[in-house]
């Protein structure tokens, strides 16, 4: 009785060692295909939008969506996220070469506070003004996750994505940055928040 017990709990250990490295080799290939898709950058929309919605993290993404809207892929822009009390003066400062665009054809978004925030107040804005196609834009690693919010919260609109290259991207495609722990732990950690939405979704609102 003694040894069916040491060899069942063997067992168990054994099928308990086989689905941990097989679930790691899962995951590890799934940060493979999520890396490889980031390098997708700065392809530009084949079709024109009704406007363009950019979220904040970075002046470089700013800069992106209004390029984009300086040569006309749509007429509109809305900045998502910029919730911070000095944050739209530091934004014009910054971006005084689109001051033009800024005053005319840029609204800004000052309530939300993350991805799933930023769809919810995009909604708002797109139903407002009645818009179907829009070109969404943010950072290349932070477009999967970005990609799969925006969807589920507006299943009916169409959205064009546009990816700003990161260095963070830009260092890990340098095969000597791959031991830089800081911007692996930041791409890694990305990929996980992105499989969280991404099952979350398929778990509890069917969005497979």
């Amino acid at each position: 009785m003694r040894n069916k017990c040491i060899i069942s709990l063997l067992s168990l250990i054994r099928f308990s060692l086989y689905a941990f490295l097989t679930g790691l080799c899962v995951l590890l290939l799934g940060f493979l295909i999520f890396f490889y898709s980031l390098s997708k950058a700065f392809v530009l929309p084949m079709k024109s939008a009704d406007g363009i919605i950019v979220l904040t993290g970075g002046t470089s993404r700013i800069e992106s969506a209004l390029q984009l809207l300086r040569e006309g892929y749509a007429s509109h822009l809305l900045v998502s996220g910029v919730h911070e009390e000095n944050r739209e003066q530091i934004l014009k400062f910054h971006l005084r070469e689109f001051s033009d665009l800024l005053d005319c054809c840029v609204y800004i978004d000052r309530l939300a506070r993350n991805t799933f925030e930023n769809a919810r107040e995009s909604l708002s804005w797109i139903q407002k003004n009645g818009y179907h196609r829009l070109i969404l834009v943010t950072s290349d690693y932070h477009m999967p996750r970005s990609l799969v919010t925006f969807r589920r919260i507006m299943r009916s609109v169409e959205l064009i994505p546009y990816s700003v290259s990161s260095s963070e991207v830009r260092k890990m495609q340098n095969i000597k940055e791959w031991l830089s722990f800081p911007v692996m732990l930041m791409i890694f950690t990305e990929y996980l928040k992105f499989l969280f939405v991404f099952l979350n979704l398929c778990l509890f609102f069917s969005f497979c």
